[in-house]
Order: C-alpha cells, then structure tokens, then sequence
C-alpha cells in the first residue's frame, strides 16, 4: 500500500466511526436531555442506519460497522414503534359522538399569504382554535370569526420578525370560559395561554404555548425552562389539553419530561406521526406541533391541513371528552 492511499482508507474510517458515534448519539437524546437535538430525526436516522448498515455489512472490511449500524437502526425502530402502531383505546363512554376539533397551526409572523390562510382557518372553523405567531394583520381579518368565538385570548411572544413586529399566540374557542389567565414565564420571554372552558356537560383546562426555537443556545436553554415549567401552570383539575407549535418532536428527552411531568400524552400515540415543520417536506418532515391530552380524553382523527404560506402545515385533532362522572376522578398533574 502505498502512501498515497492511508489518508483515503484512513478518512473512511474515522467516517465510520463519526456516523457509529452520531446514531450513539441519537439513541441518547431519547432519554437524556442534554443530548435532546440529536434525536429530532429520528424516523429519518432510523431508516438510513437501516440501509446503510445492510449496504456496509456485505463489505468484509466494513462488515463491523455495518452491523452497528444495522442494530442502532433497530433500536431506533423500538423507539419509534408506540408511533408507528398508534394505539387508538375506548374509555368509557364520552360525551358526543362528534367530539370537538382543536386546530394548532404557526402562522409564521412574516407571512403575508392571507388569502390563503384566511380561508382555510374559516373553512375548518374549529372548537378551539390556537395560532402561534398570529400579528394583528390576521387578526384584523379574522373579526368575522367572533360571533363563532366568544372566548378569544392573546399572548404576546418574543419574535425577529421582519415585518410584523408584533406576534403572539392566541387561543379562541366557542366555548365560554370560567377562568382564564396569560402567565409569563420567568427567563424567557414567553407567555402562554390557560384557560378552563365550559362545553355544556363539562369542563376542560386548555394550555398554549409556544416556546423557543432550539436553533441557537440562548433558545434551546429558554426552550428547555419553558417546557419543564409548563405542567405547573396546570391545575389538573378538568381533563386537560397542551397544544402549540412545542419546537421539539416527540422523539427527545424533553418531551418525554413534558409528558411525565405533565401525565399528558401526545395525540401521535393514539394516531400516529404528522409532519408539520418544514412545510414543503411534508410527508417527510418534522413533528414539532402537537396536541397533548390527559387520558381520559379520546382522539379519533388527526388531520394535517395545507400550510397556507406559512412554513408549518397546521394540525386539527377530533377529541372525544369524558363525561362528568368520570372528569371528577381525572388527575392529569401531580
């Protein structure tokens, strides 16, 4: 072998072992926060461990690696199965056959497509409706939604939009509510949204939010304090529902803490996985908005809806709610 051959032969191993490490890496995120950003893409690590270590391991110099891979691949496909076999359960009976739809969808502060969005939310007029980086632009066109939403509730948010210099996240509902509140979080400039709404037969607790993009340090600690204090805002007292545009894939540790802290659990479990960000990655993209519920509440469908200039695609969930009797013995929160 001649000299000008080890460095090729050597960059190809420390190759093998940069993409050993970073599946490694991967697996932790699932269960340690530090290490969270790694495991966002999941599915799509999964799949690529899975052909490039069947590729790898009919090489006998690559046969070791090859077989790595082809395990970390496995073990992410363990990780994803409670999502790729939603479990859809009955409990009990529940109050309508119909339920009631909750919409979350980021307008993106910079976008001006309003023909586009203004119609779709009008189209889908959902029960509750909860938009993320919503300016006063869309609000000025949406006024002929009121008289379908008595409850409307806004929360600013910290934004570098370019052209909207004022976005936040609101939460309209047709159902009145009995107690509400916008609480700002400390260390992070964040508020979000509770309210307890009245549907006629019962009562349910309804938490937005929308923390911090992840995509410097600042964010991804501030993203991380405003998910771990978000279950203490929550009274527990009702059936309860958390939704926004969360900027973390229910694949990190982070929303597993949410979740466990929480004793909510994401919609995707009952229906399976929605890419929602980037839009035009759809189907292939990331899952970063969600619909959290306690137990004792049903979801039936899961929808995806056209992204209408913004760069998210929104979500719409069909949500059957426990009756009365069976709300009083509901504890989602600690």
């Amino acid at each position: 072998m001649t000299q000008s051959q080890e460095p090729p032969i050597r960059r190809i191993r420390h190759g093998r072992v940069l993409w050993t490490a970073i599946g490694l890496l991967c697996l932790g995120g699932s269960f340690f926060k530090p290490l969270s950003l790694f495991a966002e893409v999941q599915p799509h690590l999964c799949i690529l461990y899975l052909m490039t270590g069947l590729l790898a391991i009919r090489r006998p110099a690559a046969r070791l690696h090859g077989s790595l891979w082809v395990f970390l691949g496995l073990a992410h496909l363990v990780m994803l199965g409670p999502f790729l076999i939603p479990k859809e359960t009955e409990q009990g009976t529940h109050t309508s056959d119909t339920g009631i739809t909750v919409m979350v969808y980021n307008q993106h502060a910079n976008n001006t497509r309003f023909d586009l969005s203004v119609p779709m939310i009008s189209e889908a007029l959902p029960d509750i409706l909860i938009i993320c980086e919503a300016n006063h632009h869309l609000l000025d066109r949406l006024t002929h939604l009121h008289p379908h939403y008595p409850t409307r509730l806004e929360a600013g948010r910290w934004t570098r939009s370019t052209l909207f210099q004022s976005s936040g996240t609101i939460l309209w509902s047709r159902f009145p509510a009995s107690d509400s509140a916008i609480i700002p979080l400390e260390n992070a400039h964040v508020q979000i949204i509770r309210a307890c709404l009245d549907t006629g037969r019962n009562t349910i607790e309804v938490v937005a939010a929308h923390p911090p993009s992840p995509r410097s340090f600042k964010g991804w600690s501030q993203q991380r304090l405003v998910l771990r204090d978000i279950g203490s805002h929550s009274t527990g007292e009702h059936p309860t529902l958390l939704a926004g545009d969360l900027n973390t894939t229910v694949h990190s540790a982070v929303f597993r803490a949410l979740e466990q802290s929480t004793r909510l659990r994401s919609t995707s479990r009952q229906q399976g996985l929605r890419s929602t960000w980037p839009a035009f990655l759809f189907p292939a993209g990331l899952g970063i908005d969600h619909i959290l519920t306690s137990p004792d509440i049903r979801c039936s469908k899961l929808q995806t809806f056209p992204s209408a200039g913004s760069d998210h695609r929104p979500i719409v969930a069909t949500l059957h709610l426990p009756t009365t009797a069976q709300a009083k013995g509901a504890s989602p929160t600690p």
